[in-house]
This record gives structure tokens, sequence and C-alpha cells, in this order.
């Protein structure tokens, strides 16, 4: 069955097929919620398809042809991972979160300062680059001029 892979809420994905020549009209739709997986894992369906399979219970549903295996993989295990931790142990107190906010705000700007004062140095060494080549230029241009080959004199007047 072709059809749509998606997360419907931070508890569930669901699965809807789409119509095809054999199923006109009609439409399945898969719902897993995240606390009923007790495995995900990649796998391969045969030896070209790539896929990924949920374990439920004692259930696997096979998810294969999929655009991008390991980042549709690496989604679903993020949010299936969400759900084993427990939710008194996410929740900070309003104090923490201020400071918490405040040390992010300061590291915040400190990583701004230094990418401004790197992107100064940067445009300065260029432009020290670019004066370097143009010294050198004109170096190798008078050493020409000065080379015994140079036989050629300037039109007098």
């Amino acid at each position: 069955m072709y059809g749509t892979l998606s997360i419907t809420s931070p508890n569930s994905i669901q699965f809807t097929t789409a119509e095809d020549g054999r199923n006109k009209g009609v439409k399945h739709d898969l719902t897993l919620r995240f606390d009923q997986f007790t495995e995900i894992k990649k796998a391969s369906s045969t030896i070209v398809f790539s896929c990924i399979v949920i374990v439920t219970g004692s259930a696997q549903h096979w998810f294969s042809s999929l655009y991008n295996r390991d980042v549709v993989y690496n989604v679903l295990e993020h949010f299936w991972r969400e759900r084993l931790i427990p939710s008194q142990s996410r929740q900070i107190r309003t104090s923490e979160k201020t400071k918490l906010g405040q040390d992010m705000i300061r590291i915040v700007r400190d990583s701004e300062k230094t990418l401004q004062s790197a992107a100064e140095q940067l445009s300065h060494q260029g432009k020290t680059t670019i004066h370097s080549q143009r010294i050198l230029s004109i170096q190798s241009w008078l050493r020409k001029l000065k080379s015994p080959e140079c036989n050629t004199k300037l039109p007098t007047e």
C-alpha cells in the first residue's frame, strides 16, 4: 500500500493510504501512539528497499519507500524517546526558567560578539591580503623593468 506517514500530534503518528488503481475510493488509516511503541528499528524489506519497523506489542508495522529513511527514523525516535521521559522530570520551576533563560541569552550575546569580532578580523585579513597582492604585483613589475632582458626604450620627445 502506498500512502503518507505523518506525525499527527506529539503523541502519535498516522499512516493514510493513497488511492491507487486497486483501491479506488477505499482509504485506510493506521494511527499509532508513541506510548504503544516497544521498539523502532531500521531494516530492509528486500535487497533494494530500506524501511523502518515499528514494533507495538506483538505487531510489527513496516514502512518502506521513504524518501530519506534515516531522517524519518531520527524524527520518530526523537518523539518516541520524549514519551519515555516522565513529564515530572521535564518540569522546571519558574525561578530556574528565568535563570536558565538569562544564561541562554548571555550565551547568545557572547556568541554574537565573538562572531562579529571574527567577521571584522576576517575582513581586515582580506583587505591586508589584497594590499599585499598589489604590492607583490608592483614589485614583480618593477623587477621586470630592471631586468637585462627588458631592452625596450621609452620614446622620447
